[in-house]
């Protein structure tokens, strides 16, 4: 992934213990979703690239008050929240969708 005239590389033997616990990939029950609010699209393109490939399903949202209209529509498993967002901040984001979720939702 390359962002902000520089790049990074991941490699990983043991994915899953980087998701919460139960949360992976496509299995018998469907992919598992992932919302990415993220206002940089080179850095939600390459996380939307490698989740897919992973058998997730991603959602992205560019914008604070977007993410979180779209998080409590969709209730994914796992949302991805940078903090400095237009719209709203990545803070009152995590408030928002805290308050009002019916599930819990995992919030990184």
């Amino acid at each position: 992934m390359e962002a902000h005239g520089g790049s990074a590389e991941v490699e990983s033997e043991q994915a899953a213990e980087a998701f919460p616990a139960g949360l992976s990939g496509g299995d018998m029950m469907g992919a598992q979703r992932i919302l990415i609010i993220e206002d940089e699209p080179d850095l939600f393109r390459g996380l939307e690239m490698n989740l897919t490939a992973e058998g997730f399903e991603v959602l992205t949202a560019s914008r604070g008050d977007t993410g979180v209209e779209q998080a409590l529509r969709e209730r994914p498993s796992l949302v991805l929240l940078d903090i400095m967002l237009p719209g709203m901040n990545g803070l009152d984001v995590c408030a928002s969708c805290g308050g009002k979720a019916s599930k819990r939702l995992s919030l990184c």
